[in-house]
């Protein structure tokens, strides 16, 4: 896991804080952007405040969607077909944006220090990281190029 890279591993890294859920205020600057209202007949779409938080917490705690508690998450082939549409026509990009502005300098940079550990582990390896697959790279690579344009 991610922590266990940074705790102990010599680069003077501190595993990043807990991870804090979306606050109200933060999910009002991003819902206009994340929900769709849909017209018509058919399955209700699932919470996309759910769906952000999970992506969220997979990434700060190394850990995939399969591995959340169900109860508090969405489920991970949901995460996945959102995570694609919302990279295809790029909504994640600009909600991550939104998301970065919401917090504090010094939580940013415990962003930075995540996406640079698995950056960095990916180029290390020959096998596959763990988030393996086409939906993830593409969202990652969009995530990674927000954070790092942010970058002080």
């Amino acid at each position: 896991m991610l922590t266990s890279m940074l705790v102990g591993s010599g680069t003077g890294v501190t595993a990043p804080r807990k991870y804090r859920r979306l606050t109200d205020a933060q999910w009002a600057k991003l819902e206009p952007l994340l929900v769709v209202k849909l017209t018509g007949a058919g399955a209700p779409r699932s919470d996309p405040r759910k769906i952000f938080d999970t992506l969220l917490l997979g990434l700060w705690e190394d850990r995939t969607s399969r591995e959340l508690p169900k109860e508090n998450y969405a489920p991970a082939s949901t995460v996945a077909r959102t995570l694609w549409e919302w990279a295809e026509d790029g909504r994640l990009e600009e909600a991550w944006r939104l998301y970065l502005l919401t917090l504090p300098k010094a939580r940013v940079t415990q962003w930075h220090r995540i996406f640079d550990t698995y950056a960095g582990s990916w180029r290390d390896r020959e096998s596959a990281p763990r988030y393996a697959g086409k939906v993830h790279n593409l969202y990652f690579k969009q995530m990674h190029q927000v954070l790092n344009s942010l970058r002080p």
